[in-house]
């Protein structure tokens, strides 16, 4: 069950990750077009207001996607917090169709697993006494 929990938790690094990228790229390209703007004479409204946009959107998009990469860290590295955090993010991620409902239903089936739970609790030792 290690390796479920180590693919989980890089499965929802990578998706969320993407989300913060894409974030990061939409603030920017925005931020590119305000600056094309305030330069070409559109207007310093213009260009706030694109600028504006782009912060907000990718703001949003980043936010949303950072709490899945802490949380998927938080797997990998098999905190207590990070199992409930997991069951949380894998059912918000159900909705993410198609790949993200794959991912979300993984998730739920790997840390609702009884080894799991032992595993994040402290209380499963691969070695036998």
């Amino acid at each position: 069950m290690r390796t479920h929990i180590t693919i989980l938790g890089w499965l929802l690094i990578v998706l969320h990750g993407i989300d913060v990228l894409l974030g990061l790229l939409l603030f920017l390209m925005f931020s590119g077009g305000a600056a094309a703007t305030a330069a070409g004479g559109g207007g310093a409204g213009v260009a706030a207001f694109l600028g504006g946009i782009g912060l907000f959107l990718g703001g949003i998009l980043a936010i949303i996607g950072l709490p899945g990469v802490i949380v998927g860290w938080g797997i990998l590295k098999q905190a207590q917090w990070a199992r409930i955090g997991g069951v949380i993010m894998s059912v918000l991620t159900l909705f993410h169709f198609p790949i993200g409902t794959a991912i979300g239903a993984y998730g739920l089936y790997v840390l609702f697993n009884p080894e799991t739970t032992a595993i994040f609790e402290g209380r499963f030792s691969s070695q036998p006494y």
